[in-house]
């Protein structure tokens, strides 16, 4: 949650007592226990308040942006967004997203849920937008390629289908750049 005010309380035997008022006015009185945890005494939420969204930052075009160049993969042209937006339906949901791991060695579950994927345009911008309850090592990255070359038309929904089936690394587009990836917020 992103908290919008915080204010003080008071001070029993070792530990504060403090209420927290989140974005949407709902009132929550959380303690520090004297020890730096905090204990929430009315917060309650479910598994679909958990999640972290990530969003990709292309620029497209011949020009290379100056300042942002850190901070942007650049294309030199502008992907068919309707394949990516086939592709990424395919990715949303449930899935075992062997795929998709950078860890060739990873041994706990894969199975991820990908709520939502967004890809916007903006100008010279590509954003692509998106929202799970946790990521594999190079998930973002692996579902990012894949979306690419689907874009560029080197993939196809079926290849997308496929590589999700048989749980192949292989199969799966590459990993994109890491440049231009950021974590824009964590829910709990």
């Amino acid at each position: 949650r992103a908290w919008k005010d915080v204010k003080g309380g008071t001070l029993e035997e070792n530990a504060y007592t403090f209420t927290l008022t989140d974005e949407e006015g709902n009132t929550y009185t959380a303690k520090n226990d004297g020890e730096g945890v905090i204990v929430f005494e009315d917060l309650t939420y479910d598994e679909t308040d958990i999640g972290k969204t990530y969003t990709y930052t292309f620029w497209v075009g011949e020009q290379k942006p100056v300042f942002e160049r850190k901070y942007v993969t650049v294309l030199e042209e502008m992907p068919d967004l309707e394949a990516m937006r086939r592709a990424a339906g395919i990715l949303t949901g449930e899935h075992d997203f062997k795929a998709f791991c950078g860890n060739s060695k990873y041994k706990k579950s894969t199975v991820r849920t990908v709520d939502k994927i967004e890809i916007v345009r903006k100008k010279d911008k590509l954003y692509l937008n998106f929202h799970g309850t946790g990521f594999l090592m190079n998930m973002v990255r692996i579902m990012t390629g894949t979306l690419l070359q689907c874009g560029f038309h080197k993939m196809s929904e079926e290849d997308v289908k496929n590589a999700l089936e048989k749980k192949d690394r292989q199969l799966a587009g590459p990993v994109a750049p890491a440049r231009g990836l950021c974590l824009i917020r964590v829910d709990y």
